[in-house]
């Protein structure tokens, strides 16, 4: 049975899958984020921008337009991310 967060965005779950499959400790993370029940906000401070390596150099990708200027909140982690 498809968990309610996943039912309105079907694409997403097909992502989210992959993504566990391919970086199992980045999705299990993000799985432990959605599932977190105290305040996101403050126990994580974390905003809607991802950091990677990239052949040694580090950058930085907005997951939502101004993402750098975004804070995860308990309203905002479950939504549809803008990338789809």
């Amino acid at each position: 049975m498809m968990d309610s967060s996943k039912k309105n965005f079907p694409l997403f779950s097909i992502i989210q899958d992959d993504l566990k499959e391919a970086f199992p400790t980045l999705g299990a993370n993000l799985e432990k984020l959605r599932a977190f029940e105290g305040n996101v906000e403050e126990a994580f401070s974390l905003d809607f921008v991802v950091t990677y390596d990239y052949f040694g150099e580090m950058r930085k990708h907005e997951l939502k337009p101004d993402g750098t200027n975004i804070s995860v909140t308990n309203d905002n982690r479950k939504g549809k991310p803008s990338f789809l």
